[in-house]
């Protein structure tokens, strides 16, 4: 296994199969499995025995895994003859799994009903999950955390009227709608930037939008970026824009109110559980560009408001950067396992660094 550390915490990566790094870090990892099957099963499989091996070597005082699918997986497998608890994180995607077919369902209970804790990152899931009546054990929402010290407010407010879309460019983020709106916000007269953060299949087909749009000079596609620049754009930025359906979070969300930034969001998924319409930022109906472009205007025309909404934002993001999440963690670790030496009658908090 490679091994390295950060901030002082030691990190084991197992290797993938050949070919498996096309699997992850996309977000359509489900999407890739259903067309490549015996790769992704490899995947999994190198996953549950990498976690299997590090269960027996490290003998950790609990498991965290983050999706059920096939983070929890393998979880599962790697405690399966010991006391050992074990959490799982949901983020979102591997929920939506759940909606699209059946044939995951077996597997998401067995996973979810042996997990002491299940820690979705937003009460959207949550409540997704209560619409599924999928069986959840001690379900707390816990949101991931953002970096405080990274994102943080500028004391300059950008001169230029200028709009931020950090989203991968697939098609659940809807990103198009975003460019559609910002091409009626430039018919409105008003002199504006759009930038789009992120990659994606869709980058080619959208990139033929903004030249039907007679947007080239206007719309700047970034593709990925360290966090330092994506920091920096946001704080350059009037506001940031999130158009996709059924956000399992929308941590750019939560980043862009750090730089005292408010948000234009839809009215679905987590967006609506963190932007506070017309306090924090504007809600609109999914791909209602009409509405959007109204908000962007909005937003250029009354800066002092659009300020306002902005620092509004910081007040609420400040309890989801990583200081208050992290007491919150170890609140749930120190809880799991005094519910599993109830159980067992074995303690393992001597083990906790």
């Amino acid at each position: 296994m490679a091994e390295s550390e950060i901030h002082g915490v030691a990190v084991r990566r197992f290797e993938y199969p050949t070919g498996g790094e096309s699997l992850t870090y996309t977000g359509e990892m489900h999407r890739v499995a259903i067309r490549r099957p015996w790769l992704f099963m490899r995947f999994v499989m190198a996953m549950i025995r990498a976690a299997s091996s590090e269960v027996s070597a490290f003998q950790p005082s609990l498991v965290h895994a983050h999706w059920w699918f096939p983070g929890g997986m393998a979880a599962r497998w790697a405690t399966r003859t010991t006391p050992l608890p074990y959490v799982v994180s949901l983020h979102g995607t591997d929920v939506r799994l759940l909606t699209k077919s059946l044939v995951p369902w077996p597997l998401a209970r067995w996973t979810l009903s042996g997990a002491s804790s299940v820690l979705p990152v937003s009460s959207a899931i949550g409540r997704e999950l209560a619409r599924l009546r999928v069986p959840i054990p001690n379900l707390r929402v816990l949101p991931m955390p953002a970096d405080g010290d990274a994102f943080r407010p500028s004391p300059v407010w950008p001169e230029h009227p200028s709009f931020l879309v950090p989203a991968r460019l697939a098609a659940q983020k809807r990103v198009d709608d975003a460019i559609r709106a910002f091409s009626l916000l430039i018919r409105s007269g008003i002199d504006a930037s759009l930038h789009l953060v992120g990659e994606g299949e869709r980058r080619a087909e959208l990139e033929r939008l903004v030249q039907r749009e007679g947007l080239v000079e206007r719309v700047t596609f970034h593709g990925f970026v360290p966090q330092s620049r994506l920091a920096d754009l946001t704080r350059g930025a009037t506001a940031v824009v999130l158009p996709s359906v059924h956000e399992g979070y929308g941590l750019v969300l939560v980043e862009a109110a750090l730089c005292g930034r408010p948000a234009i969001g839809v009215r679905s998924g987590a967006i609506q559980d963190f932007i506070v319409d017309r306090e924090t930022g504007f809600l609109i109906e999914p791909g209602d560009c009409r509405a959007m472009a109204d908000a962007m205007i909005r937003m250029v025309r009354d800066p002092e408001r659009c300020r306002r909404m902005g620092e509004a934002a910081r007040r609420r993001a400040v309890d989801r950067t990583s200081a208050p999440l992290a007491e919150r963690l170890i609140e749930v670790y120190e809880r799991t396992l005094l519910e599993a030496e109830s159980r067992t009658g074995h303690s393992r908090a001597k083990r906790i660094p």
